[in-house]
């Protein structure tokens, strides 16, 4: 979101790249319709405060993803699920003592 968003004044080269990457993201699926956490904006509302709004809002709207990738599985999916236990609903009554040896209550 960040790079619809940038404000300082920038040389035609950097310009160019950054409307490049915006590109290069739109096309692999970038979502400029989400909103961001902070700003709770989306890239077009962002996009109001970058140097050349209108050629970033142009590229926004008229870049199509044409590349799909397969969604990743998240490793930490697994390891949730090695996590995921059954606790009994016992009460258990335990004390600091219990763990620490170097305790003065122990």
């Amino acid at each position: 979101m960040s790079f619809c968003a940038i404000s300082m004044k920038l040389d035609q080269a950097q310009l160019e790249t950054n409307l490049i990457v915006i590109q290069f993201l739109m096309e692999h699926g970038a979502n400029p319709n989400l909103k961001c956490e902070s700003t709770k904006q989306d890239c077009f509302a962002l996009s109001e405060s970058h140097v050349a709004s209108e050629r970033v809002q142009e590229v926004m709207a008229n870049t199509a993803q044409k590349y799909f990738h397969n969604v990743a599985p998240d490793p930490r999916d697994e390891y949730k699920k090695e996590l995921d236990c059954t606790i009994d609903e016992e009460p258990v009554a335990v004390s600091c003592c219990n763990f620490f040896s170097f305790c003065k209550f122990f």
